[in-house]
């Protein structure tokens, strides 16, 4: 599956949405357990947990039926054949390696606890091997079930990626705009520690 984008295509194509879902949600607590760590001095580990199983489901929700529908709108427009369903499915399908690579990462850090920063760099060089198989993959299948030639097929991907980012970025600009006006103050008061 890794280096075959058919296998990906075929795999994704024969499983269930639900498969599709379940693996976006842990997607999404991995990143929200990435970023915790930073958070732990503002709140108490018990809501930084559950912080992590409750919005990392939706954070991986939220992204993953966003990227596909920002790619669906930009991809019609380039004259693209393929339905939200294939979308949504080669998006949870192609970055499976990774994912799986990142959960590998997380348990090994875990377990060893000092470890200089020339032995982190070496176990993050086969994650970001993998990320980028999956990428390759990604593309690769999103260019032919898109039926899109190999330039109308970058220009449809480069064109969905700066348009995720446009609507990530005001996204989180909304959200800096509710902590300036005492959202994060609020939520530090309610579950900030005794």
């Amino acid at each position: 599956m890794l280096y075959q984008p058919a296998a990906v295509r075929e795999r994704a194509a024969e499983r269930s949405g639900m498969t599709a879902v379940g693996i976006n949600a842990v997607y999404g607590m991995l990143v929200v357990a990435a970023i915790t760590p930073s958070m732990r001095s503002l709140f108490t580990t018990g809501f930084v947990v559950t912080m992590t199983l409750l919005f990392g489901p939706l954070l991986g929700f939220i992204v993953s039926s966003l990227y596909p529908r920002v790619e669906m709108t930009v991809c019609r427009r380039l004259g693209g054949t393929a339905t939200l369903d294939e979308l949504y499915r080669l998006f949870a399908w192609s970055f499976l390696p990774a994912g799986l690579a990142l959960v590998l990462l997380a348990l090994l850090f875990s377990s060893l606890d000092r470890i200089s920063t020339v032995v982190q760099w070496s176990l993050c060089i086969p994650v970001l091997v993998l990320l980028c198989c999956g990428i390759r993959n990604y593309c690769s299948n999103i260019i032919t079930a898109q039926s899109f030639t190999l330039v109308r097929g970058i220009t449809g991907l480069v064109l969905t990626f700066i348009l995720f980012l446009v609507l990530i970025a005001a996204g989180v600009g909304f959200i800096s705009i509710l902590f300036r006006c005492g959202a994060g103050e609020s939520l530090s008061a309610i579950f900030g520690q005794p």
